[in-house]
C-alpha cells in the first residue's frame, strides 16, 4: 500500500485535513501494471494464465489495480520469476529487463540440450564458454 501524505488546506479560517497519495507512488503502481501487461503480451501469456499458474485468484490483478496497490512481496517475487525479470525491474528500480539470475526453466533447457550432445560437443561447448567468460572459470 502507498504511503499517504498529510496536506492541510485552510477553508474559511478552519483547517480541514485531507490525504493525498504521493504522485511517485502512483507512478510506481501504474508503471508496474504497464510493465507486467507488456511482458505478458510479449510472451503471449494471458493475465488469467499467469494468475492461475501462480496459484492466485482470478481477480487479483483487478483488485490490485482498483485499490491502487502492488502485490505482496512474495507474490512480486513469483511474478518476477514467472516473467523472467527482476522485482527491481517490475518496480521501476532497474531499467534492465533481464534478471540477475537465470530462471530454472532456462537452466533445465540448457542441461537437457547439453545431455543430448556427444562428449566431443560437450567439451567444445565448455571450451567456448570458458573462453567467453574467463573471469568466471572455476578451478577444479
Amino acid at each position: 500500500m502507498c504511503k499517504q501524505q498529510e496536506l492541510f488546506i485552510p477553508i474559511n479560517l478552519n483547517s480541514t485535513k485531507i490525504y493525498i497519495e504521493e504522485v511517485i507512488c502512483m507512478d510506481i503502481v501504474n508503471d508496474f501494471f504497464y510493465k507486467v501487461s507488456n511482458l505478458l503480451y510479449d510472451k503471449k501469456i494471458s493475465k488469467h494464465k499467469m494468475l492461475t499458474d501462480l496459484g492466485l485468484s482470478r481477480n487479483s490483478f483487478v483488485d490490485w489495480k482498483k485499490n491502487n496497490n502492488l502485490p505482496r512481496g512474495d507474490v512480486l517475487i513469483k511474478m518476477a520469476n514467472y516473467l523472467n525479470v527482476s522485482v527491481d525491474y517490475l518496480l521501476g528500480l532497474d531499467k534492465k529487463t533481464s534478471p540477475s539470475f537465470p530462471s530454472d526453466e532456462l537452466i533445465e533447457e540448457a542441461i537437457h540440450l547439453f545431455r543430448k550432445m556427444s562428449l566431443d560437443e560437450q567439451k567444445a561447448l565448455l571450451q567456448f564458454l570458458k573462453a567467453m567468460y574467463p573471469s568466471r572459470n572455476r578451478s577444479k
